[in-house]
């Protein structure tokens, strides 16, 4: 296995503009010592120019996680995680977790959102055909128009009852202490995510459920929100979406 973690994040340019994912970063680097090359799956960003809301998902970036183990070439193992999440364990306990020789593993509702995978690439190729191939079995790799729903079929198959611990993903909750304190903190209510990446279509008029859970954000972010919004390094929602 080699010595460094792949993280693939997916995001898109409002989480950037808000700060999710140079928060994200900066909670990885503190938490976990091994080197992580983490690639924000951003719509339009080179490599990820494709698919979108148009083909009915939640967000830009819903289908990307399926096509993971494509972009790592069926090598090696590969984590996924949302922007709205901070890593507060080592990410090393999960790039070791036993996969007991399935294709990979979730956290999540279910293994058809799964929020954060870990990816056996090369197991993956042998669980589906339709996954490594595009519906007319010539179009090169990036040519994903039609093939999303394959792909999340075969990816929700291979995933099914392969469980990661609960602490994974904790939902707007914060565990601190003992065996299943908080692995991954995932803010998942849009309208009380404490950075506000969405202001153009939530008020943000009501306060997340757990404070502390919020405050996480701005700790590993560096600084208080008044000072994000005045920040050098901040990208103006309106230069993010230009």
């Amino acid at each position: 296995m080699t010595d460094t973690i792949r993280l693939f994040v997916g995001t898109d340019v409002y989480q950037r503009a808000a700060g999710a994912e140079r928060q994200l970063e900066n909670s990885v680097k503190r938490n976990t010592p091994s080197e992580v090359d983490i690639t924000f799956m951003r719509q339009g960003s080179p490599g990820w120019d494709w698919g979108g809301q148009a083909h009915a998902w939640c967000t830009p970036f819903s289908m990307f996680r399926w096509f993971i183990p494509e972009a790592c070439e069926y090598e090696g193992r590969a984590i996924y995680m949302d922007a709205d999440m901070a890593v507060l364990r080592d990410l090393n306990e999960l790039w070791n977790h036993d996969l007991k020789g399935r294709a990979g593993a979730f956290a999540g509702r279910n293994s058809n959102k799964a929020d954060v995978i870990l990816w056996d690439c090369a197991a993956v190729k042998d669980c589906d055909p339709s996954w490594s191939r595009t519906p007319d079995d010539k179009s090169p790799i990036g040519d994903y128009c039609g093939r999303h729903s394959l792909a999340r079929k075969a990816g929700a198959k291979a995933l099914y009852k392969s469980n990661l611990p609960e602490y994974w993903d904790h939902r707007d909750i914060l565990v601190k202490e003992g065996p299943e304190r908080t692995g991954i903190l995932h803010w998942t209510k849009l309208r009380t995510q404490p950075y506000k990446p969405y202001p153009h279509a939530y008020p943000y008029d009501i306060p997340h459920a757990c404070p502390e859970a919020a405050a996480v954000f701005w700790d590993y972010l560096g600084m208080s929100e008044a000072e994000w919004a005045v920040h050098p390094d901040r990208i103006p929602v309106e230069a993010a979406v230009a």
